[in-house]
């Protein structure tokens, strides 16, 4: 088996799945604070979750 560093669209992959599962963020990204990897996660959870957002309330208008 080869073990392999994380790469940024590992950590965003792992963002987008934790935002669509409504993982509150601060339990979801593990990465050292202030760190690349957790800014990469957070600007991955938080336009993951505007995405969300939108598509939400779209379909609401559509109601």
């Amino acid at each position: 088996m080869t073990i392999r560093a994380l790469t940024d669209d590992d950590i965003k992959a792992a963002a987008r799945a934790a935002a669509e599962q409504h993982i509150p963020v601060r339990e979801a990204n593990d990465y050292c604070l202030g760190s690349d990897n957790w800014n990469t996660f957070n600007e991955a959870y938080r336009a993951r979750e505007a995405q969300l957002h939108m598509q939400r309330q779209e379909l609401a208008e559509a109601a």
